[in-house]
């Protein structure tokens, strides 16, 4: 009985030894590791490894927006050319367009396939145009309603020219169901504008400028549609005619 008791607490002892021993090692490695600095050198490598990255992240997004900036004012240019075209057709000055609803849908429609092939071919979540002007200027609310379109591309990392998947956001059902585009729930025929909101600011800083459009556009961020619950970065070009008149935005 005595002998076993002995031989445990020796080997009780010698494990309390073995522990120590290697908590002196450990000690000792981590004082040498401070002391030739060790760490800071890991710290240093982890630092510029993420400073790298987060360096190339922040070129591919700034690349990102200026290749939509550049397509989006060719866009702009387009549907400008599009709809003054018609205008001239119909007889009528682009700074009257307000006082010819009934063109409104029209210039719609000829817009539309012109905004469809833009979003398909890019990385965008969607793309819009709305007109400074509304389809029934006899309501109350026609002061704050304004007529246009918006297209949402649903998987806008993925460019799938075979079947891409688009929905209606904004716009006259007549012309989703022509291009035969599904309704998204927060769908409504006009975009709601307020004063000093994306639309009226790049509606004011166009008109009267000389300024290229190349100039004159501007990401506005956190925007949120009226009765729209997703947040995003707009993209906001001027359409204007060759008179100088300002008839609407797109992005």
């Amino acid at each position: 009985m005595f002998n076993k008791k002995a031989r445990l607490s020796l080997l009780w002892y010698t494990f309390v030894y073995f522990i120590l021993f290697l908590l002196a090692i450990m000690t000792g490695v981590l004082l040498i590791l401070f002391s030739t600095g060790g760490f800071s050198v890991g710290f240093r490598e982890c630092h510029l490894f993420l400073k790298n990255e987060l360096e190339h992240i922040t070129g591919d997004v700034t690349r990102e927006f200026d290749t939509l900036s550049v397509e989006g004012v060719a866009l702009a240019e387009l549907l400008t050319g599009r709809i003054e075209s018609r205008l001239e057709a119909e007889g009528v000055k682009p700074s009257e367009l307000k006082d010819h609803p009934h063109l409104l849908e029209p210039i719609l429609i000829d817009s539309a396939n012109l905004m469809l092939m833009a979003l398909t071919k890019n990385k965008s979540s969607g793309v819009y145009l709305i007109l400074d002007a509304t389809v029934n200027p006899a309501l109350p609310t026609a002061e704050y309603s304004r007529a246009g379109l918006f297209l949402k591309n649903m998987e806008p990392n993925v460019i799938n020219l075979a079947s891409p998947m688009i929905r209606f956001l904004r716009g006259s059902a007549s012309i989703a169901r022509k291009m035969h585009i599904d309704f998204l729930p927060q769908w409504q025929m006009e975009f709601q504008v307020t004063p000093g909101d994306f639309f009226h600011k790049t509606i004011n800083a166009a008109t009267g400028s000389d300024l290229p459009l190349s100039r004159l556009y501007y990401w506005n961020p956190s925007s949120v549609l009226a009765r729209n619950y997703e947040k995003a970065m707009l993209l906001c070009v001027p359409l204007r005619t060759s008179d100088g008149t300002v008839i609407g935005i797109c992005g």
